[in-house]
């Protein structure tokens, strides 16, 4: 689970230069970081880039055309929501998305676009009409699906959430209602009456708490939920989740060697994310008694410098979260070929993410794979890719 993928940009920059200096470089669709490493990718179609709040806010005309480190094409994005409503000009929201279609158009390229659910029902229909509108721009031909709810099983914790809340939410209804009436409004727009627009919502590990999902009143009835959907929506309905072994707090009883051994490997169920994401699919099936619904990854990656919310000791490993293992796990998931011990692994995955960006409260995450060696201020003017041969000698 990572937190503040849409933060407050609350760092001590004027607003006006950012954006400048965000909009002052790169053709449409061309952006592109430089490095002295290329890596191989393989499935490349069954990858994607998720889209970073620093992209998205303030240089959208700087999406990458291509892989970082690779040659090959970005053909998938996923964007969290259609826009925050903290950030600054309603214009610059318009021609953000008219940079996102203009990218996906150019790149024959497909977006999985979320859009939120939360305690707030004015907010959330305010935020689904940014989204309505972003989805009649990009059209079916450019739409992977659409994503209702981003960890809504972990809103029981967030700060500020009461139990209130989270009884109206999975009890109460509220979710269930809202994803139905979004799925009827995308049905009832031009283009997509045919129902085939794939639409998910997106839990965290925490959703694997009980068997097969967990049904706790007190936090979150996902299998309830689940099951609904999945009589409801059928095979339209894609199973999705965040996948980050950066974060795994059993690490704390390994040493450094062993918990990068296993947490920055995919391709096996030795390693964590294989071991979680088969678990999720053996889940799935136990829910709904098929193999033949889909499972989206829609976050996996690894951040250096070291992240706020990394507990101890990995917080206190430098090699942990240095430039080496966010390039071994990268080159790791560029060249993974999508199975798990030669068994099928997830249908499509997201790595997190194309900048490094701000989270809640302004603290910098760095989770990007474009670097900032012209500091946090200056991001959209970075040309460098994170990951130079000179800084990440594998460890």
């Amino acid at each position: 689970m990572l937190l503040g993928c849409f933060g407050v940009y609350n760092m001590a920059l004027s607003t006006a230069s950012v954006l400048l200096a965000g909009l002052s470089m790169g053709a449409q669709g061309a952006y592109q970081c430089t490095s002295d490493v290329t890596l191989p990718i393989v499935h490349s179609t069954q990858k994607g880039l998720a889209l970073d709040d620093t992209t998205f806010h303030w240089c959208p005309d700087q999406i990458p055309g291509s892989w970082p480190n690779t040659n090959e094409p970005v053909t998938s994005i996923r964007i969290f929501k259609a826009w925050e409503n903290d950030w600054y000009g309603t214009s610059n929201k318009t021609k953000a998305w008219e940079n996102i279609v203009s990218w996906a158009k150019a790149s024959n390229a497909k977006v999985l676009l979320g859009t939120q659910v939360s305690c707030d029902e004015v907010d959330d229909d305010a935020d689904w009409a940014d989204v309505f509108t972003l989805v009649k721009m990009l059209g079916p031909d450019h739409l992977m699906g659409i994503a209702i709810g981003n960890e809504l099983d972990l809103m029981w914790q967030q700060k500020g959430t009461t139990p209130q809340c989270v009884h109206n939410l999975w009890q109460g209804g509220y979710f269930q209602k809202k994803f139905d009436a979004r799925v009827a409004d995308l049905d009832g727009m031009e283009g997509f009456q045919l129902g085939q627009l794939p639409v998910t919502t997106v839990l965290s590990e925490y959703s694997l708490a009980g068997k097969p999902f967990v049904d706790d009143p007190s936090k979150a009835m996902v299998n309830t939920f689940l099951t609904h959907m999945t009589a409801k929506h059928q095979q339209r309905f894609v199973f999705s989740f965040n996948n980050y072994p950066y974060f795994d707090l059993s690490n704390q009883y390994l040493n450094l060697t062993a918990a990068l051994d296993r947490d920055t490997c995919f391709n096996k169920d030795s390693c964590l994310f294989g071991d979680v994401t088969k678990t999720f699919r053996g889940r799935m099936k136990s829910l709904t008694n098929s193999a033949d619904y889909k499972l989206w990854i829609g976050e996996t990656g690894w951040s250096s410098p070291t992240a706020q919310t990394l507990a101890a000791p990995m917080s206190k490993w430098p090699e942990y979260s240095s430039v080496a293992a966010l390039r071994r796990t990268y080159q790791n998931f560029l060249s993974w070929d999508m199975t798990i011990d030669g068994l099928k692994g997830p249908d499509h995955v997201f790595y997190f993410a194309m900048r490094d960006a701000p989270a809640f409260g302004g603290i910098m995450e760095g989770f990007g794979l474009i670097g900032n060696e012209l500091g946090d201020q200056h991001l959209c003017q970075e040309t460098k890719c994170k990951i130079q041969s000179a800084s990440s000698v594998l460890v």
